[in-house]
């Protein structure tokens, strides 16, 4: 039913947590009472596939007052954007990508003991993610 398929997409979030990999299901809202979906493949055969061909590090991992970013990607063509942000999905940090390669330090100092996301966008479309834990 709805309900197990919500715990589902839940539980394979956490194993993403836990085991640090990227798995990222493909949902959609269904109404405010229900949830979410998952989307079949006919939902989405006319969607662009992104492959995760860029690579991002973070150090240290686990930090403490300031983290280093480390990425490569293939192409700053457009707009790149680097994105830190917390479980809640609220942004904390954030800058624009105007090299292939390079290095961008974070000052962590301010902010709670937590999980964090890094991503790297090019044109808006995610194409490599980190997660970062901040222990005090």
């Amino acid at each position: 039913d709805q309900a197990d398929e919500f715990h589902s997409i839940r539980a394979k979030s956490l194993y993403m947590l836990a085991y640090d990999t990227v798995f990222r299901p493909i949902v959609e809202p269904i109404n405010d009472q229900i949830g979410m979906r998952l989307l079949n493949e006919n939902d989405i055969k006319n969607e662009e596939i992104v492959l995760e061909i860029d690579a991002i590090a973070v150090s240290p991992n686990p930090a403490t007052n300031h983290a280093t970013i480390s990425y490569e990607i293939n192409t700053v063509k457009g707009q790149g954007l680097i994105e830190m942000r917390n479980v809640l999905g609220q942004l904390v940090f954030s800058t624009a990508i105007t090299t292939e390669k390079g290095n961008v330090n974070v000052d962590t100092s301010k902010l709670t003991d937590g999980i964090y996301f890094i991503n790297i966008s090019v044109n808006g479309v995610q194409t490599a993610q980190k997660k970062l834990l901040l222990i005090k």
